[in-house]
């Protein structure tokens, strides 16, 4: 089109230096026709023949024409420039549409990859909705398990305080739960601590008992060997008394003073089983009164850590 256009102007511009040509052409006959009347004027003795006549007539008329054709030619270049400058305008246009049309590609293109993008971050955040709408189902699942187990947990409290407790919200059953484990958590501390001061004097009379009844042991021994001695030295002490008895019934003869020193003698001997025979049986029974009060310590200490147990099993 912009070829067309420049062709078009070229040959705009040949035909208006042809224009001009003849126009100087013309002119130039016309002037030398001009100097010719003011020849004749200056000269009436001049004559002029026929044939010239036709000639001046002739170039007249072409004078006359060239005019016209002049004025058609003015008139087609003038259409021409208008032609032209449409044709300008409208290559101006065209330009403009084109760089219009090519903007609009640009912008169209660049429409197209923020669609593309656009529609990439659409598939990405319906598949991050979709993931988000599944755990959020599962969480919603999880917390609905988690209430239901709270709510459990608050009926069971109710059935061990043996009481109505009030309805409250899930959160509340939750901290009145808590508090409860708390306590329930202490309480089953101070049990222990005292489960463990007692296991502590339970091993602590355990031990006394056994160092008693190590003691008892010696003792009852001990309380043997006395035994056997003086069941001996009994022994001894019937055959002296009957050895006397028969020799004093065999010799009636004043007592001498070998006599008198071993009678002394067997009463001393006497007088000493009898005092051992009795010191051992004080003895035993002290020790017997403190193993019977250590076996009531020990019992009472029994039946306290069996109803604590059954304490401890009940809650």
């Amino acid at each position: 089109m912009i070829c067309a256009d420049k062709d078009c102007e070229s040959t705009c511009n040949h035909t208006i230096t042809n224009v001009n040509e003849v126009k100087r052409d013309k002119m130039k006959e016309a002037l030398n026709a001009i100097a010719q009347e003011i020849l004749l004027f200056q000269n009436p003795n001049n004559t002029v023949s026929n044939a010239n006549i036709i000639d001046d007539e002739d170039i007249i008329n072409k004078l006359i024409k060239s005019k016209s054709s002049l004025a058609f030619k003015r008139k087609m270049i003038k259409k021409l420039k208008e032609k032209v400058k449409t044709a300008c305008i409208a290559q101006a246009a065209i330009s403009a549409g084109e760089n219009e049309s090519t903007s609009l590609n640009g912008h169209l293109h660049l429409a197209r990859n923020e669609y593309a993008d656009l529609y990439q971050k659409y598939r990405q955040t319906s598949q991050i909705i979709q993931t988000t709408t599944r755990d959020n189902k599962a969480l919603r699942e999880e917390l609905d398990n988690l209430f239901d187990f709270i709510k459990l947990g608050y009926n069971e409290l109710q059935k061990i305080n043996n009481k109505c407790l009030p309805d409250i919200s899930v959160t509340q059953q939750l901290k009145q739960i808590i508090i409860c484990c708390g306590q329930y958590y202490a309480d089953y501390n101070n049990e222990r601590e005292i489960n463990l001061q007692l296991s502590q004097k339970n091993r602590f009379l355990n031990n006394k008992i056994n160092i008693l009844n190590n003691s008892l042991e010696a003792v009852t021994e001990d309380l043997k060997n006395l035994r056997c001695q003086n069941a001996r030295l009994q022994k001894e002490n019937n055959s002296h008394r009957e050895r006397n008895e028969n020799y004093k019934a065999k010799y009636v003869v004043p007592i001498s003073l070998a006599c008198h020193k071993k009678y002394q003698k067997n009463f001393h001997m006497s007088s000493k089983i009898k005092f051992i025979r009795k010191s051992p049986d004080l003895d035993v029974t002290v020790h017997l009164s403190i193993i019977k009060k250590l076996l009531r310590d020990q019992d009472n200490l029994l039946r306290s850590l069996t109803s604590l147990s059954k304490e401890i099993i009940s809650d």
